[in-house]
């Protein structure tokens, strides 16, 4: 992998064409005549953009430096060309498969001709370094120069203004790539980071009317991480702590698989899942683990304190269940319930319950994540592990219901009888996501 790959080499060629050309005063051919002259017979395909902008020159030059100093070019600004540019024009496009992407037409991981061949999804068509157990001592890692990246000169910047590294990796990355992907990507360059992956992301508007990542370095990183587990892979970085999980994915292999240096063939099933799960919980903290009614008791004792006890009536003839409401994740809603995108019906739900509003923008995320934290603290707590991250954009509701959910399902794999001790929770409360702070916590 070392040394200038076929485009630089491409375009150092051209670039002494050109010189070799004007030093014997040939006229150079325009952008269209080059086109037409490279690619007689290619058509104008339907979803070029025939409509847009001419971008018939942009398969060509477009590392070209002529010593002039460029302004720079942000990278989600030229998105769709360097859409254009891996495909070189639609000439490239992945073999087996497109990788994941996100709901927008344009939210694409764009062709990478290294690259061409993966399909994720399909063992026989993963890279090399996906079925290797842990790294071989024989490991050369690559040296080529990284430089930045630039488009016809210009240097690229991330969302924060930053120069752009210009690894071998696809030059537009989708808000759903997977984390396989992701995996085989950090493992082939040590010096590749999760930044610069997060750089070449899709973007969302700010609240500051600028742009960020659709997911930021821990989210990429928990989305690799789950993506390993399920296929009973580790982590190349050494990480203390993890024996206990390291020997049960070494376990899984047969000893041809440990002669061999490979991993695993299969997916870990449900109960491997659920056995893995289990590695380093704290059985004590989770035994302990206080239940409902202590929990009403204990907001009870606060209420005597000065406080009130969450729920529509204060009255000591109420027996917990009153005082306290508990948030009710709705039912799988029929077909007629549900909206385009699958959220239960206004007429169903309280409409002035806050928890069931979903965030319209990255600062309603962001304080649905400040909502959940506590509930979030205290799985930590009680598990000794974080859990799976939740989609931000769901609701306050459906969020804290696939954290009771991940909950329950470990309580339940270490083989308890009784019902798992339900999170902490916030009570209703009215005006908007913004007011989740003066909501009870129950």
């Amino acid at each position: 992998m070392d040394g200038p790959g076929p485009s630089t080499q491409a375009n150092a060629a051209a670039r002494a064409l050109r010189a070799a050309r004007r030093a014997s005063g040939e006229v150079a051919r325009s952008a269209p005549e080059r086109q037409s002259a490279r690619f007689p017979h290619r058509g104008q395909r339907a979803d070029d953009g025939s409509d847009e902008e001419d971008e018939s020159s942009e398969d060509e030059d477009d590392d070209e430096d002529d010593g002039e100093e460029k302004a720079p070019v942000y990278h989600h600004e030229i998105w769709k060309k360097l859409l254009r540019k891996g495909k070189m024009g639609g000439l490239l496009r992945y073999v087996n498969g497109e990788p994941e992407s996100g709901n927008d037409p344009m939210d694409i991981t764009a062709v990478e001709r290294t690259q061409m061949h993966w399909n994720m999804s399909d063992r026989k068509h993963w890279p090399k370094n996906l079925t290797l157990w842990k790294r071989p001592t024989s490991w050369n890692n690559p040296t080529y120069d990284i430089g930045v990246m630039k488009y016809k000169g210009r240097v690229v910047l991330d969302y924060a203004g930053n120069p752009i590294r210009n690894f071998r990796i696809p030059l537009t990355i989708s808000s759903k790539v997977e984390g396989l992907r992701l995996e085989s990507w950090l493992r082939s360059d040590d010096r590749l980071t999760l930044g610069d992956i997060e750089a070449r992301l899709w973007t969302k508007d700010a609240p500051d009317g600028g742009k960020i990542p659709t997911f930021d370095k821990r989210a990429l990183s928990k989305r690799a991480s789950n993506a390993r587990i399920r296929v009973g892979l580790i982590s190349w970085a050494s990480r203390k702590g993890r024996e206990k999980q390291t020997k049960f994915m070494h376990d899984l292999r047969t000893e041809e698989q440990k002669d061999r240096n490979l991993a695993t063939d299969k997916d870990l099933t449900a109960g491997e899942m659920g056995q893995y799960s289990l590695i380093g919980l704290d059985e004590k903290k989770i035994s302990n683990a206080p239940t409902r009614e202590q929990r009403i008791k204990k907001i009870k004792r606060t209420a005597e304190m000065g406080g009130r006890v969450a729920g529509p009536s204060d009255s000591d003839d109420t027996d917990g269940d009153e005082a306290v409401q508990e948030p009710q994740i709705p039912s799988q809603a029929s077909q007629d319930d549900t909206d385009d995108e699958g959220s239960v019906s206004s007429s169903l739900i309280d409409p002035l319950d806050s928890r069931h509003d979903r965030p319209m923008n990255p600062q309603e995320q962001a304080w649905l994540r400040s909502a959940l934290e506590i509930t979030v603290g205290e799985f930590s707590f009680l598990t000794g592990q974080d859990p799976q991250p939740t989609d931000p954009g769901d609701n306050y509701f459906s969020q804290w219901g696939i954290l009771q959910e991940q909950f329950r399902n470990l309580w339940a794999a270490r083989g308890n009888a009784a019902e798992a001790p339900r999170l902490t929770a916030r009570d209703r409360w009215i005006g908007g996501i913004s007011q989740y702070e003066f909501a009870e916590v129950i």
